[in-house]
């Protein structure tokens, strides 16, 4: 079996204070992602799994936190694999914030935009388990069109089930995306020597 050097860079990258900053920037990508997105209706920069928002936090870590580091604590600097796995988080972070952001709003929509002309109330919805989407008409409609007295009145208990629900297959996606990339990842690059950016 051939030694793989990027394994040993990221076995060693795979450190407590890796995986508190890659959850504590993932965490700022899925606030910062919405807020431009849906708050401030810009740019989308959660659009592609490697998010804009996680190659500036890169960014910075390389180029001014650690660079600092070096110079006053050299011990503290991020090392490479550090800095891989921090990345690699927030690239799946942000792959998450796109599928929730777009499923949230799919979720709900069989029941809310039936009518009497499309017939979904007796066609599409009773071939829907229960436990798949909310069936409280009123949380629906305040999903859609905005709630009385804003986060305060919003009905979280009819939304657990159908998230629980759909987490697994959430999950399940996000976990075939990476073995895909695994199996894929020797031939792409060892072989065929792929630059992603410019792919």
């Amino acid at each position: 079996m051939m030694n793989d050097p990027g394994a040993g860079s990221f076995q060693r990258g795979l450190t407590a204070r890796a995986l508190l900053l890659g959850m504590a920037f993932s965490a700022a990508i899925g606030v910062v992602g919405y807020y431009l997105e849906v708050l401030v209706q810009g740019g989308n920069p959660t659009l592609y799994f490697t998010s804009q928002i996680a190659h500036v936090i890169l960014f910075l870590l390389i180029g001014t936190v650690n660079a600092l580091l070096k110079v006053a604590c050299r011990p503290l600097a991020l090392n490479q694999g550090e800095l891989l796995v921090i990345f690699i988080m927030m690239c799946l972070a942000n792959s998450t914030h796109v599928l929730v952001y777009y499923w949230i709003a799919l979720v709900p929509s069989p029941i809310y935009f039936a009518t009497a002309e499309n017939g979904w109330d007796t066609s599409i919805v009773p071939q829907i388990p229960d436990w798949l989407i909310p069936h409280d008409p009123a949380a629906i409609r305040d999903f859609y069109e905005g709630a009385q007295g804003g986060a305060s009145n919003i009905h979280w208990q009819v939304w657990l089930e159908p998230i629980l629900g759909w987490a697994p297959a959430i999950v399940a996606v996000n976990v075939a995306f990476i073995c895909i990339m695994v199996i894929l990842r020797r031939r792409w690059m060892e072989h065929e020597r792929l630059i992603y950016p410019v792919v």
